[in-house]
């Protein structure tokens, strides 16, 4: 019965957000889970008596207590008094014997002074009805004093408060069921298409294939023990066969002659899956980790999304990302890869961006096209929004709604969209150039933006208007070259950001834009990379373009450890390889990573037995190794 219970109050809650009123009210008197106290209200307080008493009898009737007794006795003497202040007497002398004749046997002397009122000119005349007012104002203390009644009445209490239940519940379990059923498809589809709900998902098999394999394929002993995994990739145009199994080995295959080409060993256990990527042009442009922890988020210049997880281990009992044992590039079973479209023209100025929703499971991405939405658990692309031009630069979900995106455009336009019915909300229009960084701040209840243009806006989420504005305040002696980013990041409270640009870091308030703390590269010969703020804001991790890494205190922007590209990269990629993007792990305040120009990602953090930055009389961090792209594991 109680899962019965829950399945009606979530379909009250979709008929509510497809606004399927009539329905919903109906299924809320058919069931009696639900009394929508705002609905009866709203009733009482248009005049809408019939449907207003018809509506609680469903509920409750006049018998039943003396609650409910009072609530209806109040609902029909404001009628009555209604018709008498409209002089229709005969209506009110109808309402008096049909509708208040009930009530006169347990009140015989109050039934005689309304019967009273019926020779009255004004009502009012009456002294215990000299306040009556207008009619608005008496429906208002109406519905004051009926409330009071209700959250008393017994048959009522408990099923005025609609649960807690998160916004299109329902729709995501059936998406969850989908999902599900497309995961264990024999064939999954790329892109497969959903006919009905009726009966269970199947994606279709291609025709004959059973025969086809029979008629035409040959067996390859590839491994010893299970094929675990198979994949495509056509590296300089010649297309191969990957393979992994229980021997621990990686095989590379001619995929037309069958030839075996390469054998890669050095895996300390059986191989499940491999992610094939050709190296070309491959540059990590944005990185984020999992909001979990357990894993790296990246999105490369090619539009392909990489994701590397850890896995609990004897080495790794938690699960989360560490230095003390790689992760591994991870894909589904069904070989799908999130890709993004991006622009035809090489040369065209792409800044690709992502968002990754509160519970992992879904990524929102651009690389200069469409803005594409992602189901991360099984990598397969739901849809495709806001076509270019403008092409979008900056993405951020709406924290109390996954359904709600804002959207920085490479137009200086910022736009509040929501994906779920494919609407925009509106438009906010207050940079003269590109949007470079988007946060909410849900303490505050607004959205802070920056754009190329170096301004930082502050906008009200409740209207969407321009509340306040700052500019960036560039140094004097550098020049902000013309492509150069504004980042901003919220720190712990919300109540302050970070911003971040090429020629300094800086700390705002963030309702009064007020700068209380600044710190700009003077005595450096190179201009800052990227930067973040620790979990717990305590520490910033800034990158610069020549490979060093700062590690500043966040209290007063002083840099407290410096860190040597030659401490976290090879020799031979020490020379030509340097950091693009950094990330903070979301619970550990001393571990970070850095994504690199040559599609690497490297993860940093103090050594254990040091317990974090603040004992290191000397930094000396304990990187991970390059978390390669083509790693294959």
């Amino acid at each position: 019965m109680s899962l019965c219970k829950d399945l009606i109050f979530l379909i009250l809650q979709f008929c509510d957000e497809e606004n399927l009123k009539r329905t919903a009210h109906m299924l809320e008197q058919e069931t009696g889970y639900f009394f929508d106290l705002k609905y009866f209200e709203e009733l009482l307080l248009n005049g809408n008596w019939e449907e207003a008493e018809k509506y609680l009898s469903n509920f409750t009737v006049v018998e039943d207590n003396k609650y409910s007794t009072k609530i209806y006795f109040e609902i029909r003497k404001q009628k009555f008094l209604e018709a008498l202040d409209k002089h229709e007497h005969a209506v009110a002398l109808h309402i008096l014997l049909k509708d208040l004749k009930v009530f006169a046997q347990s009140n015989k002397e109050l039934y005689k002074e309304m019967t009273q009122l019926l020779v009255l000119d004004d009502f009012r005349e009456h002294s215990l009805l000299t306040f009556y007012g207008d009619t608005l104002s008496a429906r208002k203390r109406m519905i004051q004093e009926l409330r009071t009644v209700i959250e008393a009445n017994p048959l009522l209490q408990g099923r005025t408060r609609f649960p807690q239940i998160n916004k299109s519940r329902l729709r995501r379990l059936i998406n969850q069921s989908l999902n599900w059923q497309h995961i264990h498809c024999a064939h999954p589809h790329p892109q497969p298409h959903i006919d009905t709900l009726f009966t269970d998902h199947k994606c279709p098999g291609p025709d004959n294939m059973q025969d086809q394999l029979n008629k035409e394929s040959s067996l390859i002993d590839a491994h010893v023990g299970s094929v675990n995994d198979l994949a495509f990739s056509k590296p300089h145009e010649k297309l191969v066969l990957i393979s992994c199994g229980d021997d621990k080995l990686i095989q590379v295959w001619d995929a037309v002659t069958g030839a075996k080409q390469y054998t890669f060993e050095g895996h300390g256990a059986p191989v499940y899956s491999v992610c094939p990527h050709v190296k070309e042009n491959v540059h990590i442009r944005r990185l984020v980790y999992t909001h979990a922890g357990n894993g790296i988020l990246a999105l490369a210049e090619n539009g392909t999304h990489l994701l590397w997880r850890w896995v609990k281990s004897d080495a790794n009992l938690s699960g989360e990302a560490t230095t003390r044992c790689a992760p591994q590039l991870w894909q589904p079973k069904s070989g799908l890869l999130m890709i993004n479209d991006v622009p035809e023209n090489s040369l065209d100025v792409v800044t690709p961006c992502f968002s990754l929703s509160r519970n992992d499971s879904y990524v929102i991405s651009a690389s200069g096209r469409m803005v594409s939405l992602y189901n991360m658990l099984i990598f397969k692309k739901l849809r495709n929004v806001m076509r270019p031009p403008p092409a979008a630069t900056c993405i951020v979900f709406y924290p109390p709604d996954n359904n709600i995106i804002a959207i920085g455009m490479d137009d200086s336009t910022i736009l509040i969209y929501n994906i779920r019915v494919d609407e925009v909300i509106s438009k906010l229009q207050g940079h003269s150039k590109r949007i470079s960084g988007l946060a909410f701040s849900t303490t505050l209840n607004v959205l802070v933006s920056c754009g190329v243009d170096t301004e930082i806006v502050v906008w009200d989420c409740g209207t969407w208007e321009k509340k306040k504005s700052t500019i960036l305040q560039i140094s004097v002696g550098w020049l902000a070259s013309e492509l150069s980013e504004t980042n901003i990041e919220l720190d712990k409270d919300q109540k302050h950001f970070l911003a971040v640009h090429e020629t300094q870091l800086a700390i705002y308030e963030t309702t009064t834009l007020r700068r209380v703390k600044q710190w700009t590269i003077a005595n450096f010969c190179t201009r800052i990379s990227h930067a973040t703020y620790s979990c717990d804001s305590q520490w910033v991790y800034g990158a610069m373009r020549d490979g060093i890494l700062l590690i500043l205190d966040a209290s007063d922007l002083a840099p407290r450890f410096e860190i040597d590209p030659s401490a976290y990269l090879p020799p031979r990629l020490s020379c030509y390889v340097d950091p693009v993007v950094v990330a903070a792990h979301p619970h550990k305040p001393y571990q970070f990573a850095l994504g690199l120009s040559n599609g690497g990602v490297v993860v940093i953090e103090p050594l254990e037995s040091e317990g974090g930055w603040s004992a290191i009389p000397i930094p000396a961090p304990a990187p991970a190794p390059p978390l390669e792209e083509n790693s294959g594991n």
